[in-house]
């Protein structure tokens, strides 16, 4: 008898904001993002994102300063599909936060309760 199988892709969900931002990126507080690119760039040094960081992140800029609350962090980056678990966002953030450690311009709060907020201070 012949056994056969089958392989399942997870159908890749379409971000509309990845690939806007130019290669070039943006500026957030004084560190370049390319979501493009997966990478930011702050004193030379360029440190790489996986796409959901990225995601993340983007997504967090757009909303620069403001409360975020964590269940529209989560339809917005990860979808209704229940990619998740409980922590999952959390491990991301805490992630995101090492990587842009070098630039204390930047801060990402976590608003008990509520969600995050990325902010951008001055020095």
């Amino acid at each position: 008898a012949t056994f056969g199988y089958i392989m399942f892709q997870r159908a890749q969900r379409p971000n509309p904001e990845r690939g806007n931002n130019s290669s070039q990126g943006r500026q957030i507080g004084s560190t370049s993002f390319s979501q493009q690119n997966l990478s930011l760039s702050f004193n030379n040094t360029k440190t790489e994102l996986s796409a959901k960081e990225a995601d993340l992140l983007a997504f967090l800029a757009q909303h620069l300063n403001d409360r975020v609350e964590k269940e529209h962090i989560l339809r917005a980056v990860w979808g209704d599909d229940g990619d998740y678990v409980g922590r999952t966002l959390d491990v991301f953030i805490s992630k995101l936060r090492k990587k842009l450690a070098p630039d204390t311009s930047i801060r990402i709060v976590n608003i008990r309760g509520v969600g995050y907020q990325l902010q951008v201070v001055e020095d």
